[in-house]
């Protein structure tokens, strides 16, 4: 079970959709997720998905990809 929501993710996250029926894929940020009618910030990423229509074909059959837009620094303490 996901209880992480849209806004959780509204800084250092892109998103990336997909639609499984023609292929056809964007880059979508936070705020251009948030700004369309039928979503809002605390729906779960499962939910979000499930509301965005393709564009191209019309169909609800969306997937969403989470990506970093920030790298990630590892630190490793220093070792004797």
């Amino acid at each position: 079970m996901n209880h992480l929501y849209l806004d959780d993710y509204a800084s250092g996250y892109g998103f990336e959709t997909r639609c499984r029926t023609c292929g056809h894929q964007a880059r979508e940020s936070h705020t251009s997720l948030c700004t369309r009618p039928d979503v809002h910030g605390r729906l779960t990423l499962e939910d979000v998905s499930e509301r965005l229509t393709c564009p191209y074909c019309k169909t609800r059959a969306v997937r969403l990809h989470l990506h970093r837009l920030t790298p990630v620094h590892h630190f490793i303490a220093g070792m004797p």
